[in-house]
């Protein structure tokens, strides 16, 4: 099928790109076996050779995620213009992208995790940067996967993962303002309101998290200066959310006032009928 025929230029310019993206990605499938077999070894690499990796292993799932939900975008333009045929052709695309990054993710994820399990605690900044790294991870498997059975089963890991990775901070006496607390925080509330889709979860977890780093904020200044970057960000998307939570509900009170109209309408009628009929 002819993308130009399916959709306007500007999106078949988009998808192009992104099939040319993709097709990449077969190509760097090696970064993931090298990667994997370097993170099993993880206790004779530095923290840096680690942040090399990941940084090479992010770059390249994060293609594949931005392709997943560009594609999912352009399924919902095709159905609101009532195109159901083009959607057809777009699931196909987005199904290829998911099974084959689920496949290799999950082959990184089972690597991450044997390493994580064998981290000593005394290698303290190893032992959370890989944890924190095996929660986003679950995540970003959690977002690209299909089947609802399957993604339920990932959500359920991702959340125990997270979960253990905030023991693991508050074990090893890990400052609550300090940033890689405050990240493993601000992610965890990003799976809340992205993947489960609890907004309101969401928001009440980053609003604890944006307290403790104001409550603390003479501290986390002497010691994190990175935590003002990462107050910055919390806030932004703190706000965001608020405001789209507040705009979701106020547009169910206005369809559930106007259902009760239509039903006060309809047995109005109704009674008028039934009067008639007497």
């Amino acid at each position: 099928m002819n993308t130009q025929q399916m959709i306007t230029k500007g999106d078949a310019d988009n998808l192009k790109k992104l099939f040319k993206t993709y097709s990449q990605l077969n190509d760097e499938e090696e970064v993931f076996s090298v990667s994997g077999k370097l993170i099993q070894k993880s206790s004779e690499c530095s923290k840096e050779d680690l942040i090399e990796i990941f940084d090479k292993v992010y770059e390249i799932v994060n293609k594949s995620r931005k392709a997943f939900h560009y594609i999912t975008e352009l399924e919902q333009v095709e159905i609101s213009k009532g195109r159901l045929k083009n959607t057809e052709y777009l699931k196909d695309y987005k199904k290829t992208i998911s099974i084959k990054t689920t496949l290799t993710l999950k082959k990184f994820i089972k690597d991450l995790k044997k390493s994580v399990d064998l981290m000593q605690e005394d290698d303290k900044e190893k032992l959370i940067f890989l944890s924190l790294n095996l929660a986003d991870y679950y995540r970003y498997l959690s977002e690209i996967t299909l089947d609802s059975g399957i993604k339920t089963v990932h959500i359920k890991e991702c959340q125990k993962t997270y979960e253990t990775l905030f023991s693991t901070l508050e074990k090893l006496n890990v400052s609550k303002v300090n940033p890689t607390n405050i990240t493993a925080y601000y992610h965890f509330a990003i799976f809340l309101y992205e993947v489960k889709e609890e907004k309101a979860e969401a928001i009440k977890t980053l609003k604890i998290k944006h307290q403790e780093i104001v409550d603390n904020l003479e501290y986390a200044y002497k010691y994190y200066i990175d935590s003002y970057e990462l107050l910055e960000i919390v806030t932004e998307s703190l706000t965001n959310w608020v405001v789209n939570l507040n705009s979701q509900n106020a547009d169910k009170k206005d369809d559930d006032e106007d259902e009760e109209i239509n039903n006060k309408h309809k047995d109005h009628d109704e009674n008028k009928d039934n009067e008639e009929e007497g």
